[in-house]
């Protein structure tokens, strides 16, 4: 769920946005779209907001078109999340064997495997620009993509960690 005020993810029992304090209904919004409708909805809204980036070969800040710096980031958006229990199942098999024995077991506790959504970004700024603190808010891409639940933010390393969904 999505605060239907900011666009910040939402906990399901969760009463108020964490993020603007308003109300959130405590019934989902009704959808008259399949799954399937809502998906292509939505990656064509993604294709629309990167088209906007026209200024791939200009200062995002100022305009310039002298010599530009880049900088890799996404913003992801959490699509789902399972819990990993095959840690948990060893654990408990091996504690079964070693508690009677040693009298020493140990429990880990499944981890949680999250996945998301994530638009790819570059940031240019030309040598002038860069000289301050980097401002990725001033991506064209970044507010519509905080509007379209893309809020968490990821450095170019999170992105070179991030491992594909195999279909």
């Amino acid at each position: 769920m999505h605060c239907s005020t900011c666009g910040a993810p939402t906990f399901k029992d969760s009463r108020f946005c964490h993020k603007c304090g308003s109300v959130i209904s405590a019934e989902p919004e009704p959808s008259n779209a399949s799954e399937g409708e809502q998906e292509q909805r939505e990656q064509r809204l993604i294709d629309e907001l990167l088209s906007k980036n026209r200024k791939q070969h200009e200062c995002h800040q100022c305009g310039t078109k002298g010599k530009l710096f880049a900088w890799d980031f996404g913003l992801a958006k959490p699509i789902g999340s399972k819990r990993v229990w095959a840690r948990t199942a060893a654990s408990v098999a091996l504690s079964a064997i070693t508690l009677p024995l040693l009298g020493v077991g140990r429990l880990d506790l499944p981890g949680k495997k999250t996945s998301l959504g994530v638009l790819r970004l570059r940031l240019l700024l030309c040598e002038e620009c860069k000289r301050g603190r980097i401002n990725y808010t001033i991506h064209p891409c970044w507010n519509d993509a905080l509007r379209l639940g893309y809020t968490e933010f990821l450095t170019a390393d999170d992105l070179n960690k991030l491992r594909p969904i195999r279909p």
